[in-house]
């Protein structure tokens, strides 16, 4: 009784009411050429893009995002899951990366000798660097620094989870 629908550039999947004890879902896996626009949304399930650089727009209400090799203009936010961002490259690819999550976590692995205007925190949880960074002013629950030689803006924030940067390319203990 699940129904998918392809219409006007939308997929999407429709399914009957279900009972207390009884329930439906559907996974999509979608392949894209490497250069595209995409605008995605889920409802009670997460979100995984990888090797797409475009304009990229993506909300989700119960489930985690997974960036990995994105570029572009990268906006979207998740209501109750966690993210976790791969950056590849010396640089961002694009004009700016902007993700947030309201209540989960955050992991940011980012390659050794990146460079950005890098921004993230969080309002409850704690912020655990793997690497050093400069930074001035008063510190309390964000972190705004430039890494390398700056560049196009980084910004991966949660409101109620922990921030977590990782450095690839260096022991991390």
């Amino acid at each position: 009784a699940v129904e998918v629908t392809d219409a006007g550039g939308r997929i999407r999947a429709e399914g009957p009411r279900t009972g207390r004890r009884e329930s439906w879902g559907v996974s999509f896996e979608i392949y894209t050429p490497h250069d595209s626009d995409l605008e995605l949304e889920a409802n009670n399930g997460g979100i995984s893009i990888s090797d797409v650089r475009g304009q990229i727009e993506f909300r989700t209400q119960n489930g985690g995002v997974h960036l990995e090799g994105v570029g572009g203009d990268v906006r979207g936010r998740t209501q109750n899951g966690g993210l976790k961002v791969e950056l590849e490259g010396d640089s961002w690819d694009g004009a700016a990366l902007d993700v947030e999550t309201q209540n989960g976590g955050v992991t940011i692995d980012v390659p050794q000798g990146y460079s950005a205007e890098f921004e993230t925190g969080t309002v409850n949880g704690g912020i655990d660097l793997a690497f050093p960074i400069t930074v001035s002013g008063r510190l309390r629950s964000n972190i705004r620094t430039t890494l390398g030689d700056g560049g196009p803006l980084v910004r991966v924030k949660t409101t109620n989870g922990g921030v977590k940067v990782r450095q690839r390319g260096s022991v991390v203990r």
